[in-house]
């Protein structure tokens, strides 16, 4: 079984920090990062073009990197057994740029020909949340299209 983790690290050290840490005891393989503070200088270590989203393969012993590729607000690898997605949507942009965005990673997807696992950050306000203003509950609900539709 590969052991994945997901978080948002809000540009900290010290919470850059505790997630390695984290791996040392917990024994993870792999990790979905949004808002690294900093990228490591690793052969295992792959950003998005904006270095928001951050894919890495912690044990390379046990997932074997076979190829990568990052676009705008995305990163993923193909391993031996399955995808792993890395998306980061800006709260800061429009609801067009979002929509493109997310249009571009439902497209990457479409090509993958196995499994994969789609972790990050889209800035959108879940269902569970009951006030929000309405581009982030529009979020929502695009993050909800997006996830049936796959």
């Amino acid at each position: 079984m590969t052991r994945v983790l997901q978080g948002n690290l809000n540009r900290s050290v010290l919470a850059q920090n505790l997630l390695r840490q984290h791996f040392f005891e917990d024994n993870t393989d792999a990790c979905i990062i949004c808002n690294q503070h900093s990228n490591l200088r690793d052969k295992t270590w792959f950003t998005d073009e904006t270095n928001r989203a951050v894919n890495w393969i912690v044990n390379p012993n046990k997932v074997t990197i076979i190829n990568s590729e990052c676009g705008a607000r995305f990163i993923w690898i193909k391993t031996s057994m399955i995808y792993f997605m890395g998306v980061y949507l800006s709260p800061n942009e429009g609801i067009g740029a979002f929509r493109q965005k997310q249009a571009n990673t439902e497209d990457a997807i479409n090509e993958f020909n196995s499994e994969v696992i789609v972790a990050g950050d889209f800035n959108a306000k879940s269902a569970e949340w009951l006030t929000g203003a309405d581009f982030l509950v529009t979020r929502r609900n695009e993050v909800a299209d997006f996830t049936i539709s796959q």
